[in-house]
């Protein structure tokens, strides 16, 4: 699980991490949507407002990690919101929702968007019930991101989603079919790690074999 950690006034946030590398490079880019609303980011292992859990899904296990997430979540704050999304909410999002605690559910194009969906959440009538935002699995991110923990080493994806569709496999469900960033969107993701100090790129994608320029 991963730990990130930015500044800002709204109030506290967490982000965890679980899973693959891939959820790793999109929970620093929900950590830099939220450092833009004015939320600071603490360990998940602190007291915070709002909790963000960025699911797995490949095995039972990590299903259960997730609703284990929200449970500890909530024990650091049992008044905190704690947002559910990645593999596990797109999948299985109305699932997500009956987590005791959840309060609000995003897939995996949404997440990109995690602030704006908190801001309609903490206007919302606290009686309705738990909201799920989940959408066809089409786009791409089109920001760029400022870094990682390690100043050493930065992970640039390149590519998103499969069109396997391996009877075995539930991420071809999760992710989407296979689509791939623009070549200059990935070069000048590079060009911003290189200029901020990184020494190298790892190239990450969910089906990397599939990418085309």
């Amino acid at each position: 699980m991963q730990n990130l950690n930015l500044s800002g006034a709204t109030g506290l946030a967490a982000v965890s991490t679980l899973g693959c590398k891939i959820n790793s490079i999109e929970s620093v880019a929900m950590a830099q949507d939220l450092a833009k609303d004015q939320w600071k980011l603490v360990s998940p292992t602190e007291y915070a407002d709002l909790y963000v859990i960025n699911s797995c899904t490949v095995t039972a296990e990590a299903d259960r990690q997730t609703r284990q997430a929200v449970r500890r979540a909530l024990r650091q704050n049992p008044l905190a919101q704690v947002v559910v999304t990645g593999c596990y909410a797109q999948n299985e999002a109305h699932e997500c929702a009956a987590i005791p605690g959840v309060s609000l559910v995003l897939g995996t194009d949404q997440k990109y968007a995690v602030a704006k969906f908190v801001r309609m959440l903490r206007k919302a009538d606290e009686s309705e019930r738990v909201p799920v935002h989940i959408d066809r699995l089409t786009s791409l991110p089109a920001a760029l991101l400022n870094g990682f923990d390690s100043r050493s080493r930065a992970f640039v994806q390149v590519q998103q989603g499969c069109d396997r569709s391996c009877t075995f496999c539930v991420i071809h469900r999760a992710r989407g079919p296979s689509r791939s960033f623009a070549e200059a969107h990935v070069l000048r993701q590079i060009q911003t790690f290189v200029d901020s100090g990184y020494r190298e790129v790892v190239i990450c994608g969910v089906d990397l074999g599939s990418y085309t320029a």
